[in-house]
């Protein structure tokens, strides 16, 4: 019970609730891997990574088949800049359930911070066929397609990506940004227009698509008069 406590705690947000729970758990049921999967989770809400991984690799010491927990210490490692062993877990986790998009995704992120392009396409081509719907998955995706100039490619998933949540502020700065590498300003401006529109006001890349919508508009301002 201490432990659908804490998973309930965790979901509403009560997080020093929920490691009470957790820390219950295990004082009652010390070789529980749920209970430390659980409290890991709640630790790194609570911006503690290190001891989030601990606490996941104990649960997998536990029960080696636990996939999810693989996974989500991959993260934490992954927000630390730890790639390497990051990759490593998202592997392990996939080699336990081939099924999971949100990892083959994960992996798809880390090797494209390791400049592994045509690693990260794979990956997020893997994450789309398992879960069409993962819309950041798309959005990567064409991200890695621009930067190895399959424009069309690129765009094809921004469009998809933007099918999915048309709020997407980085999905039209992408699109638009692949548009002016193609030299299509006119459809790089309405990218750029959009994303400044459905942006919060706080958005922090606001003054940057800005300055590309004004250079947008002054080329196509200058091809219309040729």
């Amino acid at each position: 019970m201490a432990i659908i406590s804490g998973e309930l705690k965790l979901r509403d947000g009560d997080l020093d609730g929920s490691i009470a729970d957790f820390n219950r758990a295990i004082s009652l049921q010390p070789h529980h891997p749920a209970a430390y999967a659980g409290r890991a989770y709640v630790l790194h809400r609570k911006g503690d990574p290190e001891g989030a991984i601990a606490d996941f690799t104990r649960a997998v010491e536990l029960d080696p088949q636990l996939s999810t927990a693989y996974a989500a210490r991959a993260f934490v490692r992954m927000s630390r800049g730890d790639l390497d062993r990051a990759i490593a877990d998202f592997t392990q986790a996939l080699a336990l359930n081939r099924d999971d998009g949100m990892a083959y995704h994960g992996r798809g992120v880390a090797r494209s911070h390791k400049g592994d392009l045509p690693g990260a396409v794979a990956d997020y081509t893997e994450a789309i066929r398992i879960d069409p719907k993962l819309s950041a998955a798309w959005n990567n995706r064409g991200v890695m397609r621009a930067r190895i100039d399959d424009l069309d490619g690129a765009i094809a998933d921004f469009t998809a990506a933007l099918q999915l949540d048309d709020r997407d502020e980085a999905a039209y700065t992408n699109r638009g940004a692949t548009y002016e590498k193609r030299g299509d300003w006119a459809q790089a401006v309405a990218d750029y227009q959009t994303a400044l529109e459905v942006a919060s006001p706080t958005w922090t890349l606001r003054s940057q698509v800005q300055t590309r919508l004004e250079h947008a508009l002054e080329e196509e301002k200058a091809r219309s008069v040729k």
